[in-house]
C-alpha cells in the first residue's frame, strides 16, 4: 500500500500530506499537563501547594457506546 501511495504521490508529497494529519505543538499541548490517577495523593498535593483540582469524571465506555 505505501509503495502504491509512493508511485502515486511521490515523497515529497506524501510527507506533506502524512504532516498535514499529524497534530502541531499547539494541538498536543494537553500532553504536558502532569496527569494524576491517584486522588488522594493529588488531594494531599493541592493542599500542600494551594491549588485546586480539576477532577474529570465519566461514566460509562468513553465512545459512548454502552
Amino acid at each position: 500500500m505505501i509503495a502504491f501511495l509512493l508511485a502515486l504521490l511521490g515523497d515529497a508529497d506524501l510527507d506533506r500530506r502524512v504532516a498535514e494529519l499529524l497534530p502541531t505543538a499547539v494541538e498536543n499541548r494537553f500532553l504536558e499537563i502532569p496527569w494524576r490517577l491517584d486522588l488522594m495523593a493529588t488531594r494531599a498535593e493541592a493542599v500542600r501547594v494551594q491549588k485546586p483540582i480539576f477532577v474529570w469524571l465519566m461514566n460509562g465506555h468513553p465512545l459512548g457506546c454502552t
